[in-house]
């Protein structure tokens, strides 16, 4: 990304910003967001109270944890045992869900999503929520490329996430970063897909030699008025095809 789009995309999130913050109902939202969970209407004023601020949220996440923990999982062992693993996995997380600090995230992801911002805003206001400084609204600006791992695949998967208003040359600005990643993904096994060319004729090939055909009699097989095959052409034939579906 050269420095002219960076300065197009960084123009374009500082206007963003600029309408957020000056909207009635936002503002609100903010104030009593910060009511709610004890931070001057204003924010905070500096680092050393934000720092405070984030010890007294684990001091209630522990304290939390502490006092209800115990009877939770006396109550969740017995729903387990039962067999209802639907209301287990629904009190389990309904009881993570209380702890504090994932309670202020669900919070700031709630007014994300009223004002129809992108997921990516949520550590921004997260942070504005703190602070009252919209310079620390600020996120990414651009496509972004997110890497995550499917644990039922046990795989690495990229995908490039965007905005609204994202444009085509902006997902051509990181082109060279999505090249760049393509080249970790585990399942990726060359570097450009070949066509598959005379597949069915050495698939042909190959199935014959199952069924116990010599190559020469395979050749006879395969041969047509357009095309004469020969020993070693069918030999050709049956090994492009074991490389290009795996067969050792």
């Amino acid at each position: 990304m050269n420095n002219d789009q960076i300065k197009k995309l960084s123009s374009r999130q500082q206007q963003k910003i600029k309408l957020l913050i000056n909207k009635p109902d936002f503002d609100k939202a903010i104030v009593e967001l910060r009511v709610k969970w004890d931070i001057p209407k204003k924010g905070l004023k500096d680092q050393k109270e934000i720092d405070n601020w984030y010890q007294q949220l684990e001091q209630d996440d522990k304290s939390f944890i502490e006092q209800n923990w115990t009877r939770k999982k006396t109550e969740l062992q017995k729903i387990k045992e039962s067999g209802d693993h639907f209301k287990y996995k629904s009190l389990l997380d309904d009881f993570n869900h209380s702890i504090p600090r994932n309670a202020l995230l669900r919070d700031i992801k709630a007014l994300v999503k009223e004002f129809k911002l992108s997921p990516r805003w949520v550590r921004g206001v997260n942070r504005y929520l703190l602070t009252n400084n919209p310079d620390t609204l600020g996120m990414f600006i651009g496509p972004v490329i997110s890497t995550k791992i499917d644990f039922e695949f046990d795989t690495q998967v990229i995908s490039i996430e965007i905005d609204a208003d994202t444009t085509l040359n902006d997902i051509k600005a990181i082109w060279p970063s999505v090249k760049s990643a393509q080249k970790n993904l585990r399942y990726k096994t060359q570097d450009k897909f070949q066509p598959l060319r005379q597949f069915e004729r050495n698939k042909k090939a190959y199935e014959l030699q199952k069924q116990g055909l010599t190559y020469e009699e395979i050749a006879k097989e395969l041969s047509n008025a357009k095309k004469e095959y020969g020993y070693e052409d069918v030999g050709k034939m049956i090994e492009r095809y074991k490389k290009k579906v795996d067969i050792n």
